[in-house]
């Protein structure tokens, strides 16, 4: 977003964060004297979205929690978590990894919901899909039940896992376990965040996920709006 507004000068931002969301009151005075549009995430609370939509500006969301909801000037913006989750299973299965296959959840949350627009949900879903398709199972590893889910699988096995941080732990468990990575365990992760997967040994494969473009796209479709 930065980068689009030194690209158009006639772009001004005004940024607010989750330690300081702008009252309503704010918002209205913000979109009275400058603001003429909106760009917000999925982390925005909903009286703090629904505050910008009483001042009828266009609004663009980014990785929003409800992807379904619409209303005149509004555009969500996603990550296609489907390409995602069908990039994971094609990895594994062009490379004949696995005789098990599992998704392990976030490691932020110990339930797994039902809720669609949880990123992890629509991964899993997509995941366990084209492995049914070449009748093949995938299990769930979730918080606190990782040691038996490795334990308990036939070996070799495949994980994709949520995102970076979570494939870092899958590994340290294999650790535990004395399993061999890739032989025993593959494991693919999310985001391509170096910072954790070339600090990792060995180091991690992860699927990256173009963030810079998503938010740049976001700005264009603002402009457009």
């Amino acid at each position: 977003i930065v980068r689009y507004a030194e690209l158009h000068p006639d772009w001004a931002l005004q940024c607010s964060y989750a330690t300081r969301m702008p009252t309503p009151g704010e918002i209205r005075t913000m979109a009275k004297e400058a603001g003429t549009g909106f760009i917000v995430t999925g982390a925005t609370p909903e009286k703090t979205f629904r505050a910008l939509c009483d001042t009828g500006r266009p609004i663009v969301q980014i990785d929003s929690l409800d992807p379904s909801a619409t209303r005149p000037g509004l555009c969500n913006i996603s990550i296609d978590n489907n390409a995602i989750a069908t990039a994971a299973a094609h990895h594994f299965l062009s490379r004949l990894h696995g005789r098990s296959f599992a998704f392990a959840t976030p490691n932020t949350a110990r339930t797994f919901s039902n809720d669609f627009a949880d990123f992890a949900v629509v991964r899993f879903e997509c995941f366990r899909s084209i492995l049914r398709k070449h009748e093949l199972g995938c299990q769930l590893i979730t918080v606190g039940n990782e040691e038996a889910m490795l334990s308990a699988l036939t070996k070799p096995i495949a994980v994709f896992a949520a995102n970076d941080a979570r494939a870092a732990e899958i590994l340290f468990f294999a650790r535990k376990l004395r399993l061999r990575v890739p032989e025993d365990l593959a494991i693919l992760g999310v985001d391509n965040d170096t910072a954790i997967c070339e600090h990792t040994r060995p180091t991690l494969s992860s699927i990256e996920v173009d963030f810079f473009g998503e938010a740049y796209r976001a700005c264009e479709i603002l402009d457009l709006m």
